[in-house]
């Protein structure tokens, strides 16, 4: 019988528990014969850290060997190919003393070319029993090795420590039997012997006899003769050798004849207990079950993982139930839940949230596509992502570790309101409310401008006065900074064009801003992780909260975080301004927007524009933005204008205005005084 009690030396087989019999219906699926290289009784058993190991060879002509080796032995690498030798000491009471002591045989060399395919990485909170302190000090108890026990005290290593004079006093002279050698050997050997293995030798070494009477009022009814082999020659010794030899206590012995039956072998029963053995074809069932369901690999830009995800609507009592429900429609006895949640925890790395990142177009392009097949076009076009990739988090890292003000922003989704728990709002239009973040690295402070679709939409001078507002809310927190370094991602549409250029100058003419320089990510790796958090907490509160206003949102939004609370700035209709209008006239096409990755302003200078194409690039580029002539004598623009208010603002269509209107009767008094303000209600 094989009893398995590290799992992590079994990962080769991808089963949890076995014995004999499910070993041998395992090989099936290796179609080949089975072979034993040591003889196994019928009722062999071995200690818990005894381990057993598949072998495969590439001569089909060879059979599977199983191998059975202590634990405490080094592990052999199936795909090594060198010879290893294994110890397997096997004590019984026999009477042969050659049962005692150390028996060992050479395997033959082993060489795979077809390894075992290795189970998938389970979750990583599955325990790793061998690493525990309790365990470790356990296996240290047990072969004599220095250790600390749980009271803190050292305990040290078991050496021969003789304190009897054994060569001129003693009856039996038993120093004069043993060298120095042979006594070293035998305490070696000794605590090589896991604690069943400890009980066979002292049976096999030992013997208790009935203590001849000599005194009427005598108590001691038993004595103990004690012996050590040499060769195959039993030789007694006295029982001060015997105890100091092996650094042990004459309790033990005591107590291994206590608990020992006549006739039979005493084993320790500790973490014994009969445990109810779950067939591998019902295992089995349960893997293929988990494996019916149909998830994707994660992925993350700045890291390899091989997570898995699920749809969030699934939970593993889901899925045990779908097993129940499948196990009784094919006549199979269906495992606990117990069993069913550890081989999901254990044999899978699966997880039910979904990536938080967007996956990137061309990674996923390369990833999906033959690379045999690929031209040398696109492989080129891929390299030079990576490079980009790669360069962009370092000047990332760089701007993280500099003492300098860096703003990185970015729009969260949609916000839909009113947002709550009652049936009659998953039927009805709802406001989308627009959240602009932006997080400063100089007080770690995070900028929120809030504002909604009847107030204005989220185009390029939306986009570019909510940044111009939070960085007047910046400026008045910081003061004395004369130079911003800005980082966001790379739409074009929203962060990297004319707009938002012409509306940073303008913010710097007015709020005396000496330089701002403006990084953008690589497109599909997201350099902004800072915002990234902000978002995630705001959308777990609102998870658990109801709110049916923008009004309510700010309230919200500024209890998120009580530490260091969100300065939520909400923007009304004036705080918009025309900016793309206003920069009409301005030759902004001198600056390749689809290809930047870096620009810089100054305020001195009004009309020039320093880019960068790479991060790698040591110099900057220069545009001049000179405007084209505006007046009939051929006057240009030497300053940039000055822009007006936004004119043109949306109108909501009457049929969004209606559902509104009927979600008032659930909201409270201030929620519907903010609708009609805003002239949304009907």
């Amino acid at each position: 019988m094989f009893r398995k009690y590290k799992r992590s030396r079994l990962r080769t087989l991808k089963m949890s528990t076995f014995n004999l019999t499910q070993t041998l219906g395992l090989l099936d699926e290796y179609d080949s014969d089975i072979g034993f290289d040591m003889n196994l009784g019928e009722e062999d058993e071995y200690s818990p850290l005894d381990m057993c190991r598949l072998d495969e060879n590439n001569n089909d002509t060879n059979p599977v060997t199983i191998h059975v080796y202590d634990s405490t032995d080094t592990m052999p690498d199936i795909e090594s190919g060198v010879s290893v030798t294994l110890q397997v000491n096997e004590i019984q009471n026999s009477s042969d003393p050659s049962a005692v002591g150390d028996q060992s045989q050479d395997m033959n060399n082993m060489s795979s070319d077809k390894a075992h395919t290795p189970t998938s990485r389970g979750r990583s909170r599955v325990r790793q029993k061998e690493s525990w302190q309790k365990e470790v000090r356990k296996r240290k108890r047990q072969s004599g090795q220095e250790y600390v026990n749980t009271k803190g005290d050292i305990i040290c290593a078991k050496r021969v420590k003789l304190i009897k004079d054994c060569r001129g006093k003693c009856r039996y002279k038993c120093a004069h039997l043993f060298n120095n050698a042979e006594i070293e050997e035998i305490n070696k050997t000794f605590w090589k012997f896991t604690d069943d293995e400890k009980f066979g030798f002292y049976g096999q070494t030992t013997e208790k006899l009935e203590h001849s009477v000599k005194k009427q009022d005598s108590r001691r009814k038993t004595t103990y003769k004690y012996y050590f082999l040499k060769g195959s020659e039993k030789i007694q010794v006295c029982k001060e050798f015997y105890l100091g030899v092996l650094q042990i206590s004459d309790s033990r012995v005591r107590r291994f004849y206590e608990k020992s039956a006549e006739g039979t072998q005493y084993r320790d029963m500790r973490g014994r207990f009969n445990k109810v053995r779950t067939e591998f074809d019902s295992l089995q069932y349960v893997r293929d079950h988990i494996n019916s369901f149909a998830r994707v690999p994660s992925h993350y830009c700045r890291s390899s993982t091989s997570k898995e995800y699920l749809e969030s609507g699934l939970s593993v009592k889901m899925m045990y139930e779908m097993y129940v429900e499948k196990c009784h429609e094919d006549g199979k006895s269906p495992v606990k839940l117990s069993m069913y949640r550890h081989i999901f925890n254990t044999d899978f790395n699966i997880s039910f949230q979904k990536p938080k990142k967007d996956r990137c177009d061309m990674c996923e392009e390369i990833k999906m596509a033959n690379l045999d097949k690929a031209t040398s076009e696109s492989i080129h076009k891929y390299q030079m992502h990576e490079d980009d990739r790669c360069k962009t988090k370092m000047e990332r890292d760089s701007d993280r570790a500099s003492e300098n003000l860096v703003i990185c922003f970015d729009l969260e989704n949609v916000i839909s309101l009113p947002k709550a728990d009652i049936k009659n709002f998953f039927y009805r239009r709802k406001l989308n409310t627009f959240n602009l973040t932006a997080h400063c690295s100089k007080s770690k402070t995070a900028y929120n401008a809030i504002w909604c679709e009847a107030v204005a939409g989220r185009g390029a001078n939306e986009i570019s006065s909510a940044l111009v507002a939070i960085l007047k809310a910046v400026k008045a927190d910081h003061p004395d900074v004369k130079s911003y370094t800005l980082w966001s991602d790379s739409c074009v549409s929203q962060n990297r064009n004319s707009v938002m250029t012409f509306a940073l100058k303008r913010f710097m003419i007015d709020n005396n801003v000496d330089e701002i320089i403006q990084k953008y990510s690589c497109p599909g790796h997201s350099a902004i992780q800072e915002v990234d958090n902000i978002h995630s907490q705001i959308e777990k509160v609102l998870r658990a909260r109801e709110v049916f206003s923008p009004v309510s949102l700010v309230r919200v939004m500024k209890n998120v975080r009580r530490k260091a609370p969100f300065k939520v700035i909400q923007l009304q209709r004036h705080h918009f301004t025309d900016y793309q209008k206003a920069g009409l006239g301005m030759k902004f096409h001198q600056v390749p927007f689809t290809k930047v990755k870096c620009l810089r302003y100054f305020r001195n200078d009004q009309l020039q524009i320093d880019y960068k194409i790479s991060f790698a690039d040591s110099h900057y580029k220069q545009a001049m933005i000179l405007g084209r002539p505006v007046t009939r004598s051929g006057g240009s623009f030497l300053a940039l204008p000055v822009p007006r208010p936004l004119s043109k603002h949306p109108v909501l269509s009457m049929e969004k205005r209606k559902d509104l209107s009927s979600m008032q009767k659930y909201m409270c008094e201030i929620d519907r005084r903010y609708y009609e303000a805003m002239k949304i209600l009907i």
